[in-house]
């Protein structure tokens, strides 16, 4: 509703992600569709069949590119998806590790997942969340289960396991946007005023930075 009444408005903006409303604006986004799509790749390359996507609430645009991403590259990869009940990258830190505790005792686990970051995972929460989840169970990453997780800064707070990490630059995004808004303000064309980063890469992580 705030987009369309700016748009209606001819107000200067620019949004931090794409909205689903038909108008055109001015936008700064992360390809959430690619990121999906090159983790489960990844994990496919791994060996990996029976994946889990911790991903956004729903109701959310990026939440749905992320999904579509997923899907697609799952049916490609004619693999297995595990869902996740009733949480998201929002849910408690609590929440999550509960979660992937149940998860890894279910029969068959998954030996795939998927942590869309954003909420309390921006910080690294999740991933914190997902250790602990898999210690309650025994479960050992790079034997039980392999991990995609999208990364914001420069180093997870990992120890002691590894991580397959596709990187947002979170700095680039606020200069994208900055640049989005003046030229908003200046009336440059809608369409010199939309970016989409689209990741291409996925490196290992871990407490000694080894890249793959």
């Amino acid at each position: 509703m705030r987009v369309k009444f700016m748009v209606e408005h001819a107000m200067p903006f620019a949004t931090h992600g794409r909205t689903q409303m038909g108008a055109e604006h001015p936008f700064v986004d992360f390809d959430n569709h690619a990121f999906a799509k090159i983790a489960v790749e990844r994990l496919a390359s791994l060996g990996r069949k029976r994946l889990a996507l911790l991903a956004p609430p729903a109701g959310l645009s990026f939440r749905d590119h992320m999904r579509q991403g997923f899907e697609a590259a799952m049916a490609e990869q004619k693999l297995e998806e595990v869902q996740f009940p009733g949480i998201s990258n929002d849910s408690s830190i609590e929440q999550i590790r509960i979660a992937v505790r149940n998860l890894m005792l279910q029969s068959p686990a998954p030996d795939g997942l998927i942590n869309s970051s954003g909420g309390v995972s921006g910080t690294g929460g999740a991933i914190l969340a997902i250790q602990a989840g898999l210690k309650d169970v025994g479960a050992v990453v790079g034997r039980d289960v392999d991990i995609v997780t999208k990364q914001l800064f420069a180093n997870l707070p990992v120890f002691g396991d590894e991580f397959y990490v596709v990187h947002e630059d979170v700095r680039e995004t606020g200069r994208g946007l900055a640049k989005a808004l003046l030229g908003s303000i200046e009336g440059k064309p809608v369409s010199e005023l939309q970016t989409l980063f689209v990741p291409t890469k996925v490196s290992q992580q871990s407490t000694t930075n080894r890249n793959a």
